[in-house]
């Protein structure tokens, strides 16, 4: 087997253990797509933009309403929380310890 695959599968194995340690498992491919598109564009108080989320390159390939979709999920599931002054603001929900 070539080394560089073997390398990418024990990352994603490394990688799918942290995500379930996280409590981030079972979440659907858009769904934790977007929540690391909302981590990689948050600012450092954890607040990030719709626009900015939107935009960011993991999300190449998902529709709109796809990813709208997904920020909902996320909310309900308490991942992020809207901030009530702002629309399309969003706050990283600290994860678990």
């Amino acid at each position: 087997m070539n080394k560089r695959y073997a390398t990418i599968y024990r990352l994603q194995e490394t990688l799918s253990d942290l995500e379930e340690d996280l409590g981030l498992g079972d979440l659907g491919d858009h769904e934790r797509r977007v929540f690391l598109a909302a981590v990689g564009v948050a600012d450092s108080n954890d607040a990030c933009q719709t626009k900015d989320i939107v935009a960011h390159r993991l999300l190449r390939g998902i529709s709109r309403p796809s990813i709208f979709r997904a920020l909902n999920k996320l909310l309900e599931r308490g991942l992020l929380s809207q901030e009530q002054e702002k629309k399309g603001h969003y706050r990283i929900v600290a994860a678990p310890q």
